[in-house]
Protein backbone atom coordinates (compact mmCIF):
# COMPACT_ATOMS: atom_id res chain seq x y z
CA UNK A 1 0.00 0.00 0.00
CA UNK A 2 2.95 2.41 0.97
CA UNK A 3 4.62 1.82 -2.81
CA UNK A 4 1.16 2.55 -4.38
CA UNK A 5 1.05 5.70 -2.84
CA UNK A 6 4.56 6.91 -2.94
CA UNK A 7 4.08 5.96 -6.96
CA UNK A 8 0.73 8.08 -7.59
CA UNK A 9 2.35 10.92 -5.38
CA UNK A 10 5.38 10.64 -7.94
CA UNK A 11 3.03 10.56 -10.61
CA UNK A 12 1.04 13.36 -9.62
CA UNK A 13 3.98 15.31 -9.23
CA UNK A 14 5.13 14.41 -12.52
CA UNK A 15 2.28 15.12 -14.00
CA UNK A 16 2.46 18.59 -12.46
CA UNK A 17 6.07 19.31 -13.41
CA UNK A 18 4.45 18.38 -17.04
CA UNK A 19 1.65 20.49 -16.93
CA UNK A 20 3.97 23.40 -15.71
CA UNK A 21 6.13 22.85 -18.43
CA UNK A 22 3.67 22.99 -20.93
CA UNK A 23 1.99 26.42 -19.65
CA UNK A 24 5.44 27.88 -19.85
CA UNK A 25 5.18 30.73 -22.81
CA UNK A 26 6.57 29.81 -26.46
CA UNK A 27 7.76 33.41 -26.98
CA UNK A 28 8.70 36.47 -25.02
CA UNK A 29 9.28 39.14 -25.94
CA UNK A 30 10.68 42.91 -24.95
CA UNK A 31 8.62 45.84 -24.93
CA UNK A 32 10.54 49.02 -24.17
CA UNK A 33 9.09 52.70 -23.97
CA UNK A 34 10.04 55.59 -22.37
CA UNK A 35 6.39 55.86 -21.37
CA UNK A 36 5.69 56.20 -17.36
CA UNK A 37 2.85 53.03 -16.44
CA UNK A 38 0.63 55.56 -15.31
CA UNK A 39 0.75 57.86 -18.75
CA UNK A 40 -1.43 56.58 -22.08
CA UNK A 41 1.94 54.76 -23.88
CA UNK A 42 2.13 53.07 -20.30
CA UNK A 43 -1.37 52.36 -20.23
CA UNK A 44 -1.52 51.04 -24.05
CA UNK A 45 1.77 48.76 -23.26
CA UNK A 46 -0.13 47.23 -20.35
CA UNK A 47 -3.55 46.74 -22.15
CA UNK A 48 -1.62 45.30 -25.10
CA UNK A 49 0.47 42.56 -23.12
CA UNK A 50 -2.51 41.47 -20.85
CA UNK A 51 -4.40 41.03 -24.28
CA UNK A 52 -1.67 39.03 -25.78
CA UNK A 53 -1.08 37.09 -22.97
CA UNK A 54 -5.24 35.83 -22.81
CA UNK A 55 -5.46 35.99 -26.67
CA UNK A 56 -2.74 33.77 -27.10
CA UNK A 57 -3.76 30.96 -23.94
CA UNK A 58 -0.42 32.17 -22.39
CA UNK A 59 2.26 31.25 -25.22
CA UNK A 60 3.17 34.82 -25.52
CA UNK A 61 4.64 36.86 -22.69
CA UNK A 62 5.20 40.44 -23.14
CA UNK A 63 7.89 41.84 -20.83
CA UNK A 64 7.48 45.55 -20.20
CA UNK A 65 10.48 47.45 -19.35
CA UNK A 66 8.84 50.84 -19.01
CA UNK A 67 10.14 54.54 -18.53
CA UNK A 68 13.35 54.74 -21.03
CA UNK A 69 14.83 51.67 -19.05
CA UNK A 70 16.35 50.71 -22.35
CA UNK A 71 17.13 53.65 -24.02
CA UNK A 72 15.46 56.68 -25.44
CA UNK A 73 11.98 56.79 -28.46
CA UNK A 74 15.17 57.09 -31.01
CA UNK A 75 17.04 54.21 -29.30
CA UNK A 76 14.50 51.91 -29.07
CA UNK A 77 13.09 52.68 -32.65
CA UNK A 78 16.22 52.08 -34.46
CA UNK A 79 16.45 48.80 -32.10
CA UNK A 80 13.35 47.55 -33.33
CA UNK A 81 14.27 47.70 -36.96
CA UNK A 82 17.94 46.20 -36.12
CA UNK A 83 15.53 43.23 -34.39
CA UNK A 84 17.46 44.17 -30.96
CA UNK A 85 14.41 44.41 -29.32
CA UNK A 86 10.93 43.36 -30.35
CA UNK A 87 8.55 46.23 -29.41
CA UNK A 88 7.84 50.16 -28.39
CA UNK A 89 5.77 52.50 -29.21
CA UNK A 90 7.22 55.93 -30.18
CA UNK A 91 5.70 59.06 -31.49
CA UNK A 92 7.70 62.07 -32.91
CA UNK A 93 11.05 60.23 -34.18
CA UNK A 94 9.11 58.32 -36.31
CA UNK A 95 9.83 60.69 -39.14
CA UNK A 96 13.75 59.80 -39.10
CA UNK A 97 12.83 56.72 -40.37
CA UNK A 98 9.66 58.44 -42.55
CA UNK A 99 9.77 62.02 -42.71
CA UNK A 100 6.57 61.79 -44.83
CA UNK A 101 4.76 60.96 -41.42
CA UNK A 102 6.06 64.53 -40.43
CA UNK A 103 2.13 65.40 -42.25
CA UNK A 104 0.64 63.89 -39.25
CA UNK A 105 2.72 66.45 -37.11
CA UNK A 106 1.17 69.85 -39.03
CA UNK A 107 -1.58 71.53 -37.05
CA UNK A 108 -5.06 70.77 -37.36
CA UNK A 109 -4.22 68.19 -39.18
CA UNK A 110 -6.99 66.08 -37.12
CA UNK A 111 -10.73 67.29 -36.81
CA UNK A 112 -10.92 65.68 -33.33
CA UNK A 113 -10.32 61.85 -31.91
CA UNK A 114 -13.30 59.77 -34.51
CA UNK A 115 -11.34 61.79 -37.60
CA UNK A 116 -8.18 60.59 -36.28
CA UNK A 117 -9.81 57.01 -35.88
CA UNK A 118 -11.24 57.14 -39.74
CA UNK A 119 -8.00 58.71 -41.07
CA UNK A 120 -5.38 55.65 -39.62
CA UNK A 121 -8.22 52.73 -39.57
CA UNK A 122 -8.74 53.24 -43.37
CA UNK A 123 -6.65 53.90 -46.73
CA UNK A 124 -4.14 56.50 -45.37
CA UNK A 125 -3.24 53.44 -42.60
CA UNK A 126 -2.31 51.22 -44.72
CA UNK A 127 -0.11 53.08 -46.30
CA UNK A 128 1.82 53.97 -43.67
CA UNK A 129 1.79 50.21 -42.63
CA UNK A 130 3.01 49.57 -46.13
CA UNK A 131 5.81 52.02 -46.03
CA UNK A 132 7.17 51.17 -42.24
CA UNK A 133 7.02 47.43 -43.20
CA UNK A 134 9.34 49.13 -46.04
CA UNK A 135 11.44 50.57 -43.67
CA UNK A 136 12.00 47.04 -41.28
CA UNK A 137 9.16 47.76 -38.98
CA UNK A 138 5.83 46.28 -38.65
CA UNK A 139 3.22 48.51 -37.27
CA UNK A 140 0.46 46.82 -34.96
CA UNK A 141 -1.59 49.56 -34.23
CA UNK A 142 -1.89 53.65 -33.97
CA UNK A 143 -2.28 54.93 -30.30
CA UNK A 144 -3.38 58.24 -28.89
CA UNK A 145 -0.05 60.15 -28.42
CA UNK A 146 -2.57 63.21 -27.01
CA UNK A 147 -4.06 66.73 -28.64
CA UNK A 148 -1.43 68.82 -27.42
CA UNK A 149 -2.38 71.93 -25.34
CA UNK A 150 -0.70 75.05 -23.93
CA UNK A 151 0.51 75.98 -20.49
CA UNK A 152 2.45 79.38 -19.19
CA UNK A 153 2.96 81.97 -16.81
CA UNK A 154 1.58 85.31 -18.78
CA UNK A 155 -2.10 85.20 -19.98
CA UNK A 156 -4.22 82.78 -20.88
CA UNK A 157 -4.61 81.59 -24.65
CA UNK A 158 -7.80 82.64 -25.93
CA UNK A 159 -7.12 83.58 -29.43
CA UNK A 160 -3.43 83.26 -31.30
CA UNK A 161 -2.85 86.97 -30.54
CA UNK A 162 -2.74 85.96 -26.84
CA UNK A 163 0.72 84.38 -27.64
CA UNK A 164 2.21 87.77 -29.06
CA UNK A 165 5.43 88.01 -27.21
CA UNK A 166 5.16 84.87 -24.83
CA UNK A 167 8.41 82.59 -24.18
CA UNK A 168 7.62 78.88 -25.37
CA UNK A 169 9.15 75.48 -25.29
CA UNK A 170 8.86 73.28 -28.13
CA UNK A 171 10.17 69.79 -28.90
CA UNK A 172 12.55 70.06 -31.98
CA UNK A 173 9.92 70.26 -34.78
CA UNK A 174 10.53 72.48 -37.10
CA UNK A 175 7.13 72.94 -38.05
CA UNK A 176 6.27 73.89 -34.21
CA UNK A 177 8.38 76.33 -33.71
CA UNK A 178 6.89 78.02 -37.42
CA UNK A 179 3.33 77.40 -36.03
CA UNK A 180 4.47 79.57 -33.11
CA UNK A 181 6.29 82.05 -34.15
CA UNK A 182 3.84 83.08 -36.59
CA UNK A 183 1.13 83.63 -33.52
CA UNK A 184 3.55 85.81 -32.11
CA UNK A 185 5.31 83.70 -29.81
CA UNK A 186 8.95 83.28 -28.91
CA UNK A 187 9.40 79.52 -29.88
CA UNK A 188 12.71 77.23 -29.33
CA UNK A 189 13.57 73.55 -28.55
CA UNK A 190 14.64 71.86 -25.65
CA UNK A 191 15.08 68.59 -24.08
CA UNK A 192 12.33 67.49 -22.54
CA UNK A 193 14.49 66.96 -19.38
CA UNK A 194 15.13 70.55 -18.91
CA UNK A 195 11.39 71.93 -19.21
CA UNK A 196 10.53 71.97 -15.73
CA UNK A 197 13.99 73.96 -14.29
CA UNK A 198 13.09 76.01 -17.50
CA UNK A 199 9.73 76.89 -16.53
CA UNK A 200 10.77 77.36 -12.88
CA UNK A 201 13.54 80.08 -13.55
CA UNK A 202 11.49 81.70 -16.35
CA UNK A 203 13.74 80.81 -19.40
CA UNK A 204 10.70 80.12 -20.43
CA UNK A 205 7.03 81.28 -20.11
CA UNK A 206 5.57 78.43 -21.14
CA UNK A 207 5.11 74.89 -23.16
CA UNK A 208 2.71 72.57 -25.18
CA UNK A 209 2.44 69.01 -24.33
CA UNK A 210 -0.91 66.87 -23.77
CA UNK A 211 -2.65 68.13 -20.42
CA UNK A 212 -2.15 65.41 -18.85
CA UNK A 213 1.49 66.38 -18.13
CA UNK A 214 0.13 69.49 -15.96
CA UNK A 215 -0.42 66.90 -13.57
CA UNK A 216 2.59 63.59 -14.01
CA UNK A 217 5.43 66.33 -14.78
CA UNK A 218 4.38 68.53 -11.49
CA UNK A 219 3.94 71.56 -13.97
CA UNK A 220 1.08 73.64 -12.12
CA UNK A 221 4.15 74.05 -9.64
CA UNK A 222 5.54 76.41 -11.77
CA UNK A 223 2.54 77.70 -14.25
CA UNK A 224 -0.36 79.82 -13.94
CA UNK A 225 -2.41 78.94 -17.08
CA UNK A 226 -3.58 75.86 -18.93
CA UNK A 227 -5.61 76.64 -22.46
CA UNK A 228 -7.22 74.07 -24.40
CA UNK A 229 -5.98 74.40 -27.63
CA UNK A 230 -5.57 71.18 -29.40
CA UNK A 231 -3.52 72.41 -31.65
CA UNK A 232 -1.22 68.80 -32.49
CA UNK A 233 -2.72 65.55 -32.34
CA UNK A 234 0.37 63.61 -31.79
CA UNK A 235 0.35 59.57 -33.40
CA UNK A 236 2.03 57.01 -30.91
CA UNK A 237 2.79 54.15 -33.48
CA UNK A 238 3.08 50.36 -32.10
CA UNK A 239 6.00 48.45 -33.62
CA UNK A 240 7.03 45.54 -33.83
CA UNK A 241 10.34 44.25 -35.59
CA UNK A 242 10.14 42.05 -38.71
CA UNK A 243 12.83 39.32 -37.09
CA UNK A 244 10.42 38.90 -33.97
CA UNK A 245 7.14 38.85 -36.14
CA UNK A 246 8.17 36.22 -38.29
CA UNK A 247 9.11 34.11 -36.29
CA UNK A 248 5.48 33.98 -34.62
CA UNK A 249 3.34 31.28 -36.51
CA UNK A 250 -0.09 33.13 -38.31
CA UNK A 251 -2.11 32.61 -35.44
CA UNK A 252 0.09 34.32 -33.09
CA UNK A 253 1.02 37.31 -35.74
CA UNK A 254 -3.18 37.71 -35.94
CA UNK A 255 -3.43 37.90 -32.22
CA UNK A 256 -0.53 40.14 -31.73
CA UNK A 257 -2.88 42.49 -34.93
CA UNK A 258 -5.82 42.09 -32.65
CA UNK A 259 -4.61 42.94 -29.51
CA UNK A 260 -2.85 46.53 -31.46
CA UNK A 261 -6.61 47.38 -32.07
CA UNK A 262 -7.26 46.56 -28.63
CA UNK A 263 -4.92 48.17 -27.33
CA UNK A 264 -5.31 51.28 -29.46
CA UNK A 265 -8.96 52.01 -28.61
CA UNK A 266 -7.62 51.54 -24.56
CA UNK A 267 -5.00 54.58 -25.16
CA UNK A 268 -8.04 56.74 -27.11
CA UNK A 269 -10.66 56.35 -24.22
CA UNK A 270 -7.61 56.78 -21.72
CA UNK A 271 -6.90 60.01 -23.58
CA UNK A 272 -10.37 61.27 -23.82
CA UNK A 273 -10.62 61.06 -19.86
CA UNK A 274 -7.02 61.95 -19.16
CA UNK A 275 -7.99 65.42 -20.88
CA UNK A 276 -11.14 65.59 -18.31
CA UNK A 277 -9.52 65.22 -15.65
CA UNK A 278 -6.27 67.47 -16.21
CA UNK A 279 -8.97 70.35 -16.03
CA UNK A 280 -10.24 69.54 -13.41
CA UNK A 281 -6.85 68.67 -11.66
CA UNK A 282 -5.39 71.66 -12.66
CA UNK A 283 -7.92 73.71 -10.99
CA UNK A 284 -7.64 72.29 -8.49
CA UNK A 285 -4.00 72.72 -8.33
CA UNK A 286 -4.82 76.80 -8.51
CA UNK A 287 -4.40 77.17 -12.43
CA UNK A 288 -6.55 78.58 -14.64
CA UNK A 289 -8.09 76.77 -17.37
CA UNK A 290 -9.84 78.00 -20.60
CA UNK A 291 -10.77 76.29 -23.61
CA UNK A 292 -9.47 78.22 -26.62
CA UNK A 293 -10.92 79.79 -29.71
CA UNK A 294 -10.16 76.86 -31.74
CA UNK A 295 -11.57 78.00 -35.05
CA UNK A 296 -9.35 81.49 -34.43
CA UNK A 297 -6.46 78.90 -34.30
CA UNK A 298 -7.38 77.03 -37.81
CA UNK A 299 -7.59 80.06 -39.57
CA UNK A 300 -3.92 80.87 -38.80
CA UNK A 301 -2.04 77.32 -38.23
CA UNK A 302 -3.70 75.91 -41.61
CA UNK A 303 -2.51 78.33 -44.38
CA UNK A 304 0.87 77.07 -43.04
CA UNK A 305 0.81 73.62 -43.79
CA UNK A 306 2.57 74.26 -47.77
CA UNK A 307 5.34 76.38 -46.00
CA UNK A 308 5.74 73.86 -43.76
CA UNK A 309 5.87 70.53 -46.14
CA UNK A 310 8.29 72.58 -48.42
CA UNK A 311 10.34 73.01 -45.12
CA UNK A 312 10.81 69.74 -43.96
CA UNK A 313 10.13 67.25 -46.54
CA UNK A 314 12.43 67.24 -50.34
CA UNK A 315 11.79 65.47 -53.53
CA UNK A 316 8.66 63.35 -54.48
CA UNK A 317 7.70 63.69 -50.43
CA UNK A 318 6.47 67.06 -51.27
CA UNK A 319 4.01 66.15 -53.91
CA UNK A 320 3.04 62.80 -51.54
CA UNK A 321 2.29 65.05 -48.77
CA UNK A 322 -0.37 67.17 -50.08
CA UNK A 323 -1.89 64.39 -51.76
CA UNK A 324 -2.21 62.98 -48.66
CA UNK A 325 -3.24 66.11 -47.17
CA UNK A 326 -5.82 66.27 -49.29
CA UNK A 327 -7.45 62.34 -48.87
CA UNK A 328 -7.08 63.28 -44.69
CA UNK A 329 -9.35 66.49 -45.13
CA UNK A 330 -11.68 64.73 -47.50
CA UNK A 331 -12.22 61.50 -44.23
CA UNK A 332 -15.43 61.72 -42.60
Amino acid sequence: MTRFRTGTAIAACLGLMAGNAAAAPEFKLKFANVDAPQSIGGHGTQVFADCVAEKSDGRVEIQIFPSGALGGQSDNLESVRTDLLDLTNVVSPIVTVDPLLSVFTLPYVFRDRDHVANVLNGEVGELVSSRLLERDLVVLGYWEGGFRQITNNVRPINVPGDLEGIKIRTPSDPTRIMLFDAMGASAAALPWSEVYSALQTGVFDGQENPALYVEDASFFEVQKYLSFTSHVYGVSYLLMSPGAYAKLPQDLQDVAHECGRVSAEATIEYGQKADAEAADKATERGMEVNDADIPAFIAVARPLHGQMIEKILKGDDVQTANELLKTIENTQ
